[in-house]
């Protein structure tokens, strides 16, 4: 008979802490003096004599070998665990499963006893870890040495005074006064008081050691605290380190931190006058998620970080505070801040309305950092909601992460009992994100009658209108009948308009309309002529009658030049009578026939409008005055030979050919024309005033100064255009300045032989032979030229230095013979163009450039491009850069 033999291994179920029966009796905190419940030693060795000899005379040196032992990493709890770990794995699971059912199931399932079931537990590894960890944390606190060393409370004390401990797990409670260590065995959940030893403490350093076995340090008020750390103090609940009492100041706390202590409840720095006067200003509690309860009074620091969310419900902060951040704190119920004024960054999301968030922001300056979530405020009116979001409107914000936006970041609602629609529409333009809620809306009904406003009425809650106004128009072209309102002043009435107003409404009043008619009469002085009944508003009648003077003795001196109020060509816009206009002529007349009318003044002003033809053929007269004439018509001063200096103060307009044919005979003779601004085609053509002055002429027609021979100086300083020939044949004209003009036309300046200076700045555009024969010009200037036409600068003779500085354009050279019959040119300058202009093979025919005697000048970037363009690199040895000649300029007199 075969017989399967398993091997088991003595009691493996002992473990570190448990008694011979497997229950966890032997705390880590137990000790060779120690004795159990029943007055048994705890170690059976305990009374040996060598033992307590032993432990008795080398207390020193047992300490200071634990010390070395630690300090060096020769014992620790990792390498103790990891050698129990190491000897037990080598035992597989399946024979602690069976030891597991050999010593313990086996007796309840064969014998039905259960008396071995308590001691079923496994391997205890995890027990193991439990008692090696919390007894290395014992005996390092016991000889100061391992982890307690680093494991502090570190303290400045500046006034003696006592310390108490109740620790969270039983150590020895260790404090160090400067020098002097005092040490109590202690066991968790007992208070206990360590007295300094000093007799004077001031500046003096003090430990705490094993930090993180406290669960309180008592009242450290007393000992006037300057720098104090406790990160490793993570079981803390309560910390004080100031005073609620009045007469209780300490001005030396400047430093405190506190890590992330998840069951710290209380923080009382009351008092603490000197904290956020030093280099910390602000406090860190964001890892302390268990506040309660935070005082900060008296204190001088400008912010405190508070956890995200928590179960805050006090919190007193000092008057100092420049940025409050509270992040849903929803429990908080007791808030003060005796001064909010100083807060430049406000942070409050889901807070208890117990924090008035509204009188916060009325407190801080404009300009401060606003985020804002889940508030409500309550406001009285609409006047003080517009006084907020003012307010509102000065401030900046800040976003989830912290970073600045241009306008606060608004979450949450405003109430007002009465509202309008538009201010709430409109406050929700302001602020998006902004509930605007009321109890009731108001709407304002603006009644208007076509550009009047002629009443108002306020309706609630959308109610329907009820005083609006019937009203009445009238003008002269219809005859008006109301009809109803409209939204918008265009006699369309739409129905239902004043019902369901919720917002502010302008609503014009709609009218239905039929033109209106008049009577029209006319008078030969005062016999009524003819007489039209019901002529229609705007329009005009048919009546050519021409009558006969009514004084038939006077008659040859008087012509019919009309009616005054011509309903024939004026709109008729009311009752019209019409009375003929007769025009005396018998004295020019006379004069003219005699022969004898040599000057003429109209003393009295009555001619403010010269006739067409009024003083054709007059050529005996020699002066004339007009004071009151705005309007010259077509040949007013035709073939007037002898007139000399003429000053038209008032005149406006000239029609054409006012001057034509006028050639005068009076060296020098003026034409002054202050205020003209409207002038015909040919206006001045043909006249031969030695000077015309015309400041206020914007438009120079075509042919304006066409043929005046006699000219050599115009003064046109407004003028923005020039027209077809307007300077042609000006051969006595040496000099123009057109400093607004950006386009000649074709000829605008042709034979104008003896000018050698054209100021011409604005220039952009040189139309077909522009300059043609202008042969005395040397030099030329075109700043701004950018587009040149065909035969431009043709038979310009002297032209030597021609400067075109527009930037480039496609079509700038792409006309025929530009520059023909110029044989003179030595320099073409384009210093404005950034890129190379098309030109045709033609462009330079008959030109000093194409004759190879004539340079051209471009940018230095741009020469490599010109040498390589189209057309352009037939003049390739020509091509020039500007830059490699500096002295350009001032050999073209320019610049």
């Amino acid at each position: 008979m075969r017989k399967k033999i398993v091997f088991l291994p003595y009691d493996f179920d002992t473990a570190i802490g448990i008694n011979n029966e497997g229950s966890l009796v032997f705390s880590y905190n137990l000790e060779d003096i120690d004795h159990t419940e029943s007055g048994a030693d705890i170690f059976n060795g305990q009374q040996s004599v060598l033992w307590k000899n032993l432990r008795e005379m080398f207390p020193d040196e047992l300490r200071a070998m634990y010390q070395q032992l630690r300090s060096t990493g020769a014992l620790s709890y990792a390498k103790v665990e990891k050698a129990f770990e190491d000897h037990q794995a080598k035992w597989p699971e399946a024979v602690f499963n069976e030891d597991a059912w050999f010593k313990y199931l086996a007796p309840l399932e064969e014998k039905g006893s259960e008396a071995y079931l308590a001691m079923l537990q496994g391997s205890k590894a995890e027990q193991r870890k439990w008692w090696l960890y919390n007894r290395f944390r014992y005996i390092d606190s016991k000889y100061n040495a391992g982890d307690s060393l680093t494991d502090v409370i570190t303290l400045r004390g500046y006034a003696k005074s006592n310390i108490t401990l109740r620790p969270y797990a039983d150590i020895y409670a260790t404090i160090k006064y400067g020098s002097y260590l005092v040490q109590t065995r202690a066991e968790h959940g007992q208070t206990y008081e360590l007295p300094c030893p000093l007799d004077n403490v001031n500046d003096t350093e003090i430990y705490i050691y094993s930090a993180s076995q406290l669960a309180d340090v008592g009242d450290l008020s007393g000992l006037k605290v300057g720098f104090a750390e406790f990160v490793y103090a993570t079981k803390l609940q309560a910390l004080k380190l100031g005073d609620a009492d009045p007469s209780y100041t300490n001005g030396n706390l400047q430093t405190l931190y506190l890590g992330s202590n998840t069951l710290l409840k209380t923080l009382d720095v009351r008092n603490c006058t000197g904290l956020g006067t030093g280099d910390q200003k602000t406090v860190d509690l964001s890892g302390c998620t268990g506040l309660e309860e935070v005082y900060f009074d008296g204190t001088g620091i400008s912010g405190v970080t508070l956890p995200n969310g928590g179960v805050l419900r006090v919190l007193h902060l000092p008057g100092t505070i420049t940025a409050l951040a509270i992040l849903n704190q929803t429990r908080l119920s007791d808030f003060t801040c005796p001064d909010t004024s100083h807060i430049s960054t406000l942070r409050l999301e889901n807070v208890p309305q117990t924090i008035d968030t509204m009188a916060i922001v009325n407190s801080i300056a404009a300009g401060s950092r606003i985020r804002l979530f889940n508030f409500r405020w309550e406001l009285p009116d609409l006047e003080g909601l517009a006084v907020m979001l003012d307010r509102l409107d000065t401030m900046r914000g800040l976003d989830q992460n912290g970073n600045n936006t241009d306008k606060p970041q608004l979450y949450g609602t405003i109430h007002v009992p009465y509202a309008t629609g538009d201010v709430m529409y409109a406050s929700k333009q302001r602020y998006p994100d902004v509930n605007f809620t009321y109890d009731h809306v108001t709407a304002t009904i603006f009644y208007h009658n076509r550009d009047q406003i002629i009443g108002q009425e306020t309706v609630i809650d959308g109610a329907p209108a009820q005083n609006a106004p019937r009203p009445s128009y009238s003008d002269a072209q219809y005859t008006y009948t109301f009809a109803g309102w409209s939204s918008s002043n265009n006699d369309v009435v739409e129905d239902g308009i004043l019902s369901g107003v919720e917002i502010d409404k302008h609503v014009y009043a709609a009218y239905t309309k039929v033109v209106r008619t008049y009577r029209v009469r006319f008078y030969n002085n005062t016999t009524l002529l003819e007489t039209f009944n019901n002529v229609p508003y705007g329009s005009t009648v048919e009546y050519d009658f021409v009558p006969e003077y009514y004084d038939q003795n006077e008659a040859a001196d008087y012509v019919f030049r009309g009616w005054t109020n011509d309903a024939t060509t004026i709109p008729i816009t009311g009752n019209t009578d019409c009375y003929s206009d007769w025009q005396y002529i018998g004295y020019f007349y006379k004069k003219f026939l005699a022969g004898t009318l040599t000057e003429y003044e109209d003393t009295d002003g009555l001619i403010t409008t010269v006739a067409q033809n009024a003083f054709l053929g007059y050529t005996s007269l020699t002066r004339l005055s007009l004071p009151a004439a705005q309007t010259l018509n077509s040949n007013a001063f035709s073939s007037c030979s002898k007139l000399g200096n003429l000053n038209l103060p008032n005149v406006v307009t000239i029609r054409n050919s006012a001057f034509s044919g006028c050639p005068s005979n009076v060296n020098g003779a003026v034409l002054n024309l202050p205020k003209a601004t409207e002038c015909d085609a040919s206006a001045l053509s043909g006249a031969s005033f030695a000077e015309v002055n015309m400041p206020e002429l914007v438009n120079i027609p075509q042919y304006m100064f066409r043929m005046n021979y006699k000219l050599t100086k115009v003064s046109v300083p407004k003028a923005e255009t020039v027209g077809y020939a307007a300077f042609e044949l000006c051969n006595r004209l040496p000099a123009l300045s057109l400093p607004k003009v950006k386009s000649l036309p074709k000829y605008a300046l042709l034979n104008c032989t003896v000018c050698t200076s054209f100021d011409l700045p604005m220039l952009e555009e040189v139309g077909e032979q522009a300059f043609e024969n202008c042969n005395a010009v040397e030099r030329l200037n075109l700043p701004r030229a950018r587009k040149l036409a065909a035969k431009a600068f043709n038979k310009m003779q002297k032209l030597k230095w021609l400067r075109i500085g527009g930037a480039a354009n496609e079509n700038m050279l792409k006309y025929a013979s530009i520059f023909d019959t110029s044989p003179a040119l030595e320099a073409i300058i384009f210093d404005g163009v950034t890129s190379v202009p098309e030109c045709l093979v033609t462009t330079f025919n008959g030109s000093a450039v194409a004759a190879e005697t004539c340079y051209i000048y471009v940018p230095a970037n741009m020469v490599a491009a010109f040498k390589a363009a189209d057309y352009w690199s037939t003049y390739a040895n020509q091509i020039r850069a500007i830059e490699d000649y500096p002295d350009l300029y001032d050999e073209g007199g320019e610049e």
